[in-house]
């Protein structure tokens, strides 16, 4: 369900009352009668009957279909929108201009409120791009800090709300950091009660699979590449709980909503990070695939397609800036990274070049094929494809088209099944902090063939050697250096093709002084910053 499907559903229930308090606010207005033209909701202004008319004006809102009652009083206007619908003359009571403690205290009047004895959450309802669920986030407003059974409540009257909607049985992601249970972090032990509760039936009319962090929670990329694909909620949970008030609130977000990526960084009204993480995005082209075998041939080939590519051009526009061109196979985030090993002009744009290698490897075998390059339909990463084929088109000048095959799973399930016959779309991101984590699982041979996540199935003795000999190097230095060698066969023999680095970024209020970063996981350091 979309929200256009939500809004087609709640024209179907007949138009409704509301009682907006504090109205004489833009997007309050713009809302109210966004709701009046498509037939859902009349309304009832309460508030500063000067300002709401000066606002309209400005957005050319006509009024004259609209009751308007003057109380520029923020109190005295929440009590008078609140009494209408406990009144019944209006079926819904709604916030304008007001603080959350004003609205709260006016809904829990003993005279004129909504009481009715039962716990009172918040639940807000997102439609994002790229998620093709909605997304009912509850309780980021209201429940400070919800114990054990307010969180039972909050997941009941969010499923109500669920229903309501549409969503027969939404599956209910508890929130965490981390997917295990730890006894030291009490959201992790409530997040696996509540599982719990729902297997015995103690909740019900949804799933309840918890704790998962919010990339497993919402993305099935993220719980593939973390092993928790079989997990009933990952990838596509409805409902995503909070443990507390501040885990959903705004003096951090870790992460930008896709309509912002293109202003977030000069929002005067935040501070905003965008730095490379340690996620990084590839290609991969088969090894077993004719004129791209490992071998002279194949390594000319996929040097050539690689200084084809104009990264920094791909980054800020289609990106929007927010990536970091990749110089090697790790990330900036781990330890032992360097932009500057052998092979790394391999990364670098040099049109010229790349056609003076395509020609050397067309002398060895004359190559007139079409490569094609497959991704997810489902995942965004259309925009990014059809560049990367402009670009071979225009500075290699070959045969390049894109082949979308539609869900992650029919995708993934190509790859394992060695059903790819082009380049095809590949990442990572690490567990943990080290060049081990991305080298040794996605190209060793003992992780091709369909034995771990080298897709592409590349053989290097040379490179398993130097990776082994890490492993048993007895200081971090000396297994970097070693990892670095590794690498340097990777930038001549380029299994995957390097992209970019996703940026890690996110926003911080400005009442946060110091200490904003992200860490290797693409965090941020909550336990460094300090607030004014």
């Amino acid at each position: 369900m979309n929200f256009e499907d939500l809004i087609a559903k709640v024209k179907t229930c007949g138009k409704q009352k509301l009682a907006v308090a504090a109205a004489e606010d833009d997007a309050v207005l713009e809302a109210v009668d966004a709701a009046h033209k498509q037939g859902i909701a009349d309304a009832i202004l309460v508030g500063d009957e000067a300002a709401i008319r000066k606002i309209a004006a400005e957005l050319n809102i006509d009024l004259s279909d609209y009751e308007i009652i003057n109380e520029p009083d923020k109190v005295q206007a929440s009590l008078k929108a609140v009494k209408l619908a406990h009144d019944g003359v209006a079926n819904m009571y709604m916030k304008g201009l007001l603080d959350t403690k004003t609205f709260l205290k006016s809904v829990l009047d003993k005279e004129v409120g909504l009481r009715t004895g039962n716990t009172l959450s918040h639940v807000a309802v997102f439609e994002v791009k790229g998620i093709e669920q909605l997304l009912f986030l509850t309780d980021v407003a209201f429940m400070t800090y919800p114990t054990l059974e307010d969180k039972v409540h909050i997941i009941e009257n969010t499923v109500a709300v669920a229903h309501a909607c549409g969503v027969e049985c939404p599956k209910v992601a508890p929130l965490a950091a981390v997917e295990v249970v730890n006894p030291k972090m009490p959201c992790t032990v409530d997040a696996d009660e509540l599982r719990k509760m729902n297997a015995e039936g103690k909740i019900t009319g949804c799933v309840v699979d918890g704790p998962l962090s919010m990339d497993i929670a919402i993305d099935p990329e993220a719980a593939h590449h973390k092993g928790a694909q079989d997990r009933p909620a990952a990838g596509h949970a409805d409902i995503l709980l909070f443990p507390d008030i501040q885990a959903g609130n705004l003096d951090v977000m870790e992460s930008v909503p896709a309509a912002f990526t293109k202003t977030f960084k000069t929002d005067k009204k935040v501070q905003a990070y965008s730095e490379a993480g340690s996620v990084i995005q590839t290609f991969t082209i088969p090894s077993s695939l004719d004129h791209f075998k490992n071998d002279e041939e194949g390594q000319l080939r996929r040097q050539a397609i690689s200084m084809a590519l104009n990264r920094k051009q791909l980054i800020d526009k289609v990106l929007n800036g927010n990536a970091t061109a990749a110089t090697e196979f790790t990330s900036p985030k781990t330890p032992g990274y360097s932009d500057s090993l052998k092979g790394a002009d391999n990364l670098k744009f040099n049109a010229s070049k790349a056609k003076e290698l395509w020609a050397k490897a067309d002398a060895i075998s004359k190559y007139d094929g079409q490569l094609t390059f497959s991704y997810n339909a489902d995942g965004g990463a259309k925009p990014l494809y059809d560049a990367v084929v402009n670009q071979l088109k225009n500075n290699l000048g070959i045969d390049a088209a894109t082949n979308p095959i539609p869900t992650f799973q029919e995708f993934r399930d190509a790859v394992t099944n060695r059903q790819m016959k082009g380049a095809f779309r590949t990442g990572w991101q690490p567990d943990y902090p080290s060049a081990e984590n991305y080298l040794w699982q996605l190209y060793s041979t003992a992780a091709a063939d369909g034995n771990g996540s080298n897709d592409g199935d590349y053989k290097s003795p040379a490179f398993d050697d130097l990776c082994k000999q890490a492993a048993a190097a007895s200081s971090t230095d000396d297994a970097n250096k070693l990892y670095q060698q590794a690498e340097e066969i990777l930038l001549n023999d380029l299994p995957a093709i390097p992209l970019y680095y996703s940026n890690a970024s996110g926003v911080a209020s400005l009442n946060v002084k110091s200490g904003y970063a992200f860490d290797w996981q693409n965090l941020p350091t909550y336990t460094e910053m300090s607030k004014k």
